[in-house]
């Protein structure tokens, strides 16, 4: 089994060999959580910060940005499903037999 560089020196391109399919599943969810967590803490900081009366804001911006944070999160939330992912762990217990 070639051995895994170190994650600080590693890349993307790297990476993709070594990775099981369910590991790669695993990869792109958190992927797709990064981004979700960068939009509502981008979310926050435009509440926090907008003007109290609502005039120097469109709330239909945050509604937005909410949205695609919940986008994100649900496409995560299926695709990390057991079914989903319980043929990727067969697929991984096959090659450790």
């Amino acid at each position: 089994m070639p051995k895994r560089p170190s994650p600080s020196k590693r890349n993307d391109s790297e990476l993709e060999p070594l990775l099981s399919p369910l590991e790669t599943a695993i990869e792109d969810e958190r992927s797709r959580l990064s981004r979700a967590q960068a939009v509502l803490g981008c979310l926050r900081m435009a509440l926090l910060y907008s003007d109290e009366d609502g005039k120097d804001c469109d709330v239909g911006d945050f509604a937005d940005a909410a949205e695609v944070a919940r986008g994100l999160i649900s496409e995560a939330v299926e695709r990390l499903d057991s079914a989903s992912i319980a043929p990727l762990m067969k697929g991984k217990e096959r090659r450790t037999r």
